[in-house]
């Protein structure tokens, strides 16, 4: 199975894409912190793309949000799949 499509990286993106829209950035909006184009976001956000630690952090920033909130954002879903 690649690893785009395991449960877990399924359940990072829908974090990325929730706090990218809690924030009211765009996928445009997104990209550009990124230094990415916004097809690029799109590909992400449709798992058609991998995301890096990097941009992922770059991600989390812009968002307004604390790389210890994503990671506590993931342990939360985490704790529901178990």
């Amino acid at each position: 199975m690649s690893s785009i499509h395991e449960p877990e990286y399924q359940r990072i993106i829908e974090i990325l894409i929730a706090m990218r829209e809690a924030a009211g950035l765009s996928q445009k909006d997104i990209a550009q912190c990124l230094n990415l184009s916004q097809p690029d976001v799109s590909k992400i956000e449709r798992r058609e793309r991998r995301i890096d630690i990097l941009e992922t952090l770059r991600w989390v920033r812009s968002t307004g949000n604390t790389p210890a909130q994503f990671v506590t954002k993931i342990e939360d879903l985490q704790d529901l799949y178990e």
